[in-house]
């Protein structure tokens, strides 16, 4: 049993109440429409209101009982962390992120570390007949290809391969991968296609960022983008933020994959340099969010896609989404680091609910 709904009809069973709570379930009390009396009654009687709410009517029970559903879920996550033992992130992302204990107390997300020499073995052992199969859907589905060539997107496609594998070995459900050393291509067009699939997974070792991206894809069921915070025009109040991963279902898993471009990473040519271009929608609204890195905080902004371009400067990401949001300055002051997290839609008062299930402070600008 994972909650406990109790119609309350008459005064009384305070103390029952109370009794039951010790079971550690939620409790969610309820009596006719509208009428909180009873329900506000027995808290009363309650050591602590932590997990227990009281629903005014049938759509309050539902959204409190889905809340509970998320929260779950992402208690029961994996995340595999690749390539562990690359120096990069020992010494550049593992010191600026919350700690595996950390995000087991606070979100119940357990995470796996899995070294270069084991991921090496997957990536070694999977299908060249596979991988160019895959390869050869891929490019079908691009809508132009204009700088990398088949051969980019079959290693690319063979480092998908093994992730989904080592993903299906470990029983995991979302994953960043350490790049930057042979013989792993970047994992940009994988990793597209992974988010398409409901598969969160974070660029650059970014353990911060990737917790926010399962939280995201549980409420909003649609996968994210997520980037560097490039630009804050304080006049205007429009932020721009760039990355070189844009999902191609951003209203959702089952919705019709938006057409790509497939084009080379940050301009460089090498072997395996490929990401997928998609043009975000102008218009739609969006949510911006992350992580304090010790988790006790969550930074939580609305916004308006203003524009999404694909840039020319290897300076910058592939892909440069403008949002309009309320304060661009307040933005800028109130977040806690450069990545942040996007999806389509307004989903603030669920990540506010959420903030409270988890002893999460939320911060909104």
């Amino acid at each position: 049993m994972d909650v406990f709904l109790i119609f309350k009809k008459c005064l009384g069973f305070g103390v029952e109440l109370a009794k039951l709570a010790e079971k550690g379930k939620p409790l969610i009390l309820f009596q006719e429409p509208k009428v909180p009396n009873l329900a506000l009654d027995s808290i009363e009687y309650l050591p602590s209101k932590k997990d227990v709410f009281i629903a005014l009517d049938f759509k309050d029970i539902s959204e409190s009982l889905k809340l509970l559903d998320i929260k779950k879920k992402i208690k029961n996550t994996k995340i595999l962390i690749l390539n562990s033992d690359f120096p990069f992130y020992i010494e550049k992302v593992r010191p600026k992120c919350a700690g595996a204990k950390a995000i087991k107390a606070k979100l119940g997300i357990e995470i796996e570390e899995v070294s270069y020499e084991e991921f090496l073995e997957k990536w070694s052992s999977t299908s060249l007949r596979k991988e160019k199969a895959l390869a050869k859907e891929w490019i079908a589905k691009a809508e132009r290809i204009i700088e990398p060539s088949e051969g980019d997107v079959i290693e690319v496609a063979r480092l998908y391969l093994a992730i989904k594998a080592i993903l299906k070995e470990r029983k995991a459900q979302a994953l960043t991968l350490i790049y930057g050393e042979s013989p792993f291509p970047v994992p940009c067009l994988a990793y597209t296609y992974l988010r398409d699939e409901g598969i969160p997974a974070a660029c650059e070792g970014d353990i911060n960022s990737l917790p926010m991206m399962i939280l995201l894809h549980h409420v909003a069921k649609r996968p994210a983008f997520m980037g560097n915070t490039v630009w804050a025009d304080t006049k205007d109040n429009v932020i721009a933020i760039s990355h070189c991963v844009v999902p191609t279902k951003m209203k959702g898993y089952s919705s019709k994959q938006k057409p790509y471009i497939l084009r080379n990473y940050h301009g460089l040519k090498f072997k395996g340099s490929v990401t997928a271009y998609c043009q975000l929608e102008k218009g739609q609204n969006v949510t911006i969010a992350r992580f304090k890195g010790d988790l006790t905080k969550m930074f939580v902004c609305k916004g308006k896609i203003l524009s999404c371009r694909d840039y020319e400067d290897p300076q910058l990401c592939r892909a440069v989404v403008r949002i309009k949001v309320k304060n661009a300055k307040e933005f800028v002051k109130k977040t806690f680091g450069n990545h942040h997290v996007v999806v389509y839609g307004d989903f603030t008062k669920y990540l506010r609910r959420l903030g409270a299930l988890f002893g999460i402070e939320v911060i909104e600008a």
